[in-house]
């Protein structure tokens, strides 16, 4: 009886775990979604101020600040848990997901370079694919038929909401199917090295790469180390806007968002956190529709729909199974 009353214990825990992690994992995508409009400006703002635009030293610049920061001030909050226990695997470990998640937000923006924004998203959500084939390689099982319907249904709604149209794959296309598989193998990664060392640790180290990552990118684009001086890099801070922008990326979509990812993902399957990761397009709309006045086309609505409706299947059929 025991035994019994033991099992249904960790039964609950276990689903209560999932219900933390999966509204803790919204709350990500919220935050990022906010930073579609913060980041946009503040990185046309810098090249319209310097270089140009479609230049891609606003980005690059303005990514590795904001993430330059977030490790400084991660690690100054929270000094004991980030400053102690660092060994060479924490710094593989840290280094690896550093280089894959800045890989991958180079690879958008360059693709957003040479592409249409809608195409790119649509491009980018397809680790919502890629996710599954990673864990069919790695564990040689599919995903449960329920979480694939979910994701057929989401992947339709990404093509409402995006707009994306079949066209030629140019190579801003390959460059966006390139982020994509980058963030899946980013988002798969988590769940292994995560469990294995300190999510404390691991948050600044990530951080830390990124930023000295899009540093090194900046300084190899023709003219990028004349951005670097600091009177330079000063000036275009100064844009009006920019600074207040930057510190909102640095507080919700960088240090909220990822730390919300580094300490909660891993109590969920990749796959069921890539399908919640849909909702980040969504929140972008809504915010961009309240801050600037962008509605929602009818196409978009329907896409959001569906997105929302594809998680809610997946969270109604996995709650039946638990209780059977």
């Amino acid at each position: 009886m025991s035994l019994v009353l033991d099992s249904g214990t960790e039964a609950a825990s276990a689903r209560r775990r999932v219900g933390v992690a999966t509204c803790c994992l919204i709350l990500a995508t919220a935050f990022w979604g906010l930073g579609f409009t913060w980041g946009k400006s503040a990185q046309s703002t810098i090249n319209l101020a310097g270089p140009g635009e479609h230049s891609g030293v606003g980005p690059l610049l303005f990514l590795s600040v904001r993430f330059l920061l977030a490790g400084l001030i991660w690690t100054a909050l929270f000094w004991r848990r980030t400053s102690f226990g660092w060994s060479g695997g924490t710094v593989l470990r840290s280094v690896l997901l550093g280089i894959l998640l800045g890989g991958g937000m180079i690879l958008q923006h360059l693709a957003l370079d040479r592409s249409t924004e809608a195409v790119t998203a649509f491009l980018t959500t397809l680790s919502i694919v890629f996710v599954p084939i990673i864990a069919l390689v790695v564990h040689r099982r599919l995903p449960h038929w329920a979480t694939l319907l979910g994701i057929g249904i989401a992947l339709v709604g990404m093509w409402r909401l995006t707009g994306g149209s079949p066209r030629g794959m140019g190579t801003g296309e390959w460059l966006g199917v390139g982020c994509a598989v980058v963030f899946s193998i980013h988002l798969f990664l988590i769940n292994i090295t995560v469990k294995s060392d300190s999510p404390w640790r691991m948050t600044a180290g990530q951080f830390v790469v990124v930023g000295f990552m899009c540093l090194a990118v900046l300084a190899c684009l023709q003219d990028g180390t004349a951005y670097l001086h600091p009177a330079e890099v000063q000036r275009l801070f100064g844009q009006p806007g920019v600074l207040r922008q930057l510190a909102l990326m640095v507080v919700l979509p960088t240090i909220g968002a990822f730390a919300l990812m580094m300490f909660f993902q891993p109590w969920l399957d990749p796959t069921r956190a890539a399908l919640i990761y849909l909702l980040e397009p969504i929140w972008a709309s809504a915010f961009a529709w309240v801050a600037a006045g962008k509605a929602m086309s009818g196409a978009e609505m329907q896409g959001a729909a569906l997105i929302l409706g594809a998680n809610g299947l997946v969270e109604l059929l996995a709650a039946r199974r638990a209780r059977r």
